[in-house]
This record gives structure tokens, C-alpha cells and sequence, in this order.
């Protein structure tokens, strides 16, 4: 018996061995096995599942898709890796032109984002970190250098928000921001509601990145800008009513509804914003993007991903900060042709959902418009005061 046992490890791991070193990684924009494969089944859990089954229980199946692809196509066969995605985009010559590129980045300082920041300045780009606190903050420093920008800004704060868009605006120029990227964000928190009215998830992962977006659209770079916003492929789990209630309800136990639904929001917002861009006639691309399962503080929340026994095995399955950086990189860094979709005769449109950098469809929403006009009376803008942000 040990030594059947002995023989079939073996063979796994000669198996293992060969497909690492013989199966090469599909170039960056490539649809891949896992990307199709992912978003096939999540799409399934979308529509086929009936609609009595909860959304929390949704959001752990999508979570289990993520994880298995991680472990079947990165793990077992050898996969790109950020510094590699630096590399391509980041040429001599690109270099030089990126060293007058500005890219403001929330969350900056810890997890993905501090691993988006580190490629950006590998890649010759200045970024202005935006962390919750001066102590976040001088962690950054310690990570990427002295010479990093940091500011602070409390995302469960409108008005900490409008502040930090106006320090913003006094220390860049009028069209100095080539990229704003909102990668900030929490999950499965104990309910808090802001001092504001609105759940803490909600207004950090969804409504304060769109409002901060929006007061920074003057301010971007008209000719060649871009927006990321984080979004997740929770957003399959997600209603597709889109209960805007959820905005300011209370929660118990379950907070992974009002995460994805978070996620869901945020992603109808950026389809939205893109297409008001486009329709001004402007070059200022829009995008949402799921890094993947990463294994970052986002999860400290959740029971099963925090427990001792499971700890270890999470960390083996689960994607590193520095792999999930891997599609907001390349959305920042590749060539604006790579990143746009033909539509007929129509000219080439940005913006949509991505995933292992390719673009990924987003499943259909009810209630859009209305949303879009929540999201600005959240705000407290109107429809002509957004509409002047989006020319100005």
C-alpha cells in the first residue's frame, strides 16, 4: 500500500513537473482555459441557479471557481507574472515616456495595490498613493521609497473625499492625472453605517470611488486618461434588481450580499460613466477589473478564510498580491488599441469588465437609469452638475 502511494505521488509530481515546464503561459490579452472556464461556471451560477438560493451562498461558489482556476492553471502550469507584464510594456523607449505619467492609487500602501503601485514605478510612472492613514502611509514609503507621494483620504467620508479630491487638484495641473485608480476596498465587515447614512461597503467600494472619479474628471488627461475601479466576480452572486435599498439597510451576519452587490453597482456605474465619456467625445477610458482570489487583508473578515487549520492551504491555492496586480496593470500599462472593442462600423469603445486581462461580460442589470440617478443623489450631485464634470 505505501509503496502504490509512493508511486502515485511520484507520478503526480513528475506529471506536474512536465506541464510547468513545457506548457507556456498565453500572452497578456489572451483568452486562456481559466478565463473561459471561470466565466462560464460563474455565469452559470448566475442564471441557472434558482432564486431562492442566497446570495451569500452564491458568493462562496464563485470563490470556490476562482480558487480551483488558480490552482489548475497557475499553480500546476507555470503562469505570467507581473514583473513579466512590467517588462513587455515597459520598454526602454515606453519608459521614458511614462516618466511623465501621474497615476493617483487608493489603497496603495498594502496587498494588490501596494504590488500595482510597485509595477507602476518600476514601469517609469509617478504615483500619488492615497491611504487611510499617515501611519499606511509611511509603510508605503518604507516599501517603494522616500520619494513616494502619499495622501490621505477616508473613503466612509464624503467630505474627506471632496478634500482629498481638492488637495489633489492643488498639487497636479488640469489634465495632469493620466490614471485614477480606485482599488481601495473592504468585505464582509461588521455592519457599520456611516456618518454619512450609507452602508460602509457600500460607500467605500462603490459610492465614494464614483463620486471621487467624477469630481477628478476635470483634472484627467483628456487625450489618453483611464479609470479602474475595483470591482469582483461576486458581481455574478449579485441580484440583478440591483436593490438600491441596500445602500443605506443594515446588515447581521451576512455581509457578502451587500459586498457583491457593492461590486455589481460599481460595475453598472463604470459601463455607465464610459458611455456618457464617449458620448462627450472624449478619450478617458473606463474599467472595472477582478484581480482574482487574491490572499489579502480583504478576507480577514471571513470566518473560513481566517481559521488556523485553513490558513496555510489558503495561502497555497489563493492568488498573491503581486498576481492579482497583474489585470489592473494591465489595463494601466498596455496600448490603448489592446484595451478597445470593435462594435461594427461603430469606432473601437473601451470600458467593461476584465478578468486575467481579458474583457469579460458583465451579467444584466434592471433598474440602470434609476441607479445611475441614485448614485448622484447619494452624491449629492444633480444631472447637470454631473454632466459638467464628465465636459469639463
Amino acid at each position: 500500500m505505501i509503496i502504490a502511494i509512493s508511486i502515485v505521488i511520484a507520478l503526480a509530481l513528475a506529471t506536474w513537473q512536465w506541464l510547468h515546464s513545457t506548457i507556456e503561459p498565453a500572452p497578456f490579452g489572451t483568452k486562456t482555459y481559466e478565463s473561459q472556464w471561470s466565466t462560464l461556471i460563474n455565469t452559470m451560477i448566475h442564471d441557472d441557479l434558482p432564486a431562492w438560493v442566497p446570495t451569500w451562498f452564491r458568493v462562496y461558489a464563485i470563490g470556490v471557481v476562482d480558487t480551483v482556476a488558480t490552482v489548475l492553471w497557475k499553480r500546476i502550469i507555470e503562469a505570467n507574472t507581473a514583473e513579466q507584464l512590467v517588462r513587455t510594456y515597459a520598454t526602454s523607449n515606453n519608459k521614458v515616456n511614462n516618466n511623465s505619467r501621474l497615476c493617483i492609487i487608493t489603497g496603495g500602501d498594502s496587498g494588490i495595490g501596494l504590488e500595482v503601485a510597485r509595477g507602476l514605478r518600476e514601469a517609469g510612472l509617478r504615483v500619488i498613493i492615497a491611504s487611510r492613514t499617515a501611519e499606511h502611509a509611511q509603510q508605503a514609503k518604507a516599501h517603494l521609497g522616500d520619494d513616494v507621494e502619499c495622501l490621505t483620504v477616508e473613503l466612509t467620508s464624503i467630505k474627506s473625499v471632496r478634500q482629498f479630491a481638492a488637495k489633489v487638484k492643488r498639487m497636479v495641473p488640469k489634465g495632469g492625472i493620466d490614471i485614477l485608480i480606485n482599488n481601495a476596498g473592504i468585505m464582509n465587515t461588521p455592519c457599520h453605517i456611516t456618518s454619512d447614512g450609507f452602508d460602509a461597503q457600500f460607500q467605500t467600494n462603490c459610492l465614494s470611488p464614483f463620486y471621487l472619479s467624477l469630481l477628478l474628471l476635470p483634472w484627467m488627461n483628456k487625450k489618453q486618461g483611464r479609470i479602474l475601479f475595483a470591482a469582483s466576480s461576486t458581481l455574478y452572486a449579485a441580484s440583478p434588481d440591483l436593490d438600491l435599498s441596500l445602500a443605506r439597510k443594515e446588515y447581521g451576519w451576512d455581509g457578502l450580499t451587500h459586498y457583491a452587490h457593492s461590486k455589481l453597482y460599481i460595475s453598472v456605474l463604470s459601463e455607465i460613466l464610459g458611455q456618457h465619456l464617449r458620448d462627450s467625445h472624449g478619450n478617458v477610458q473606463v474599467f472595472c477589473y477582478h484581480p482574482g482570489a487574491v490572499r489579502t487583508n480583504l478576507f480577514s473578515h471571513t470566518t473560513l478564510f481566517a481559521l488556523p487549520i485553513s490558513s496555510h492551504v489558503f495561502d497555497f491555492i489563493m492568488l498573491t498580491p503581486s498576481e492579482g496586480a497583474i489585470t489592473p496593470l494591465y489595463l494601466c500599462l498596455a496600448p490603448a488599441s489592446k484595451l478597445s472593442a470593435a462594435r461594427g462600423t461603430k469606432p473601437r469603445e473601451s470600458g467593461g469588465y476584465w478578468s486575467s486581462t481579458v474583457r469579460q461580460p458583465v451579467p444584466g442589470c434592471k433598474n440602470v437609469e434609476k441607479a445611475w440617478k441614485a448614485a448622484l443623489d447619494f452624491c449629492g450631485l444633480t444631472i447637470p452638475e454631473a454632466e459638467a464634470l464628465i465636459r469639463a
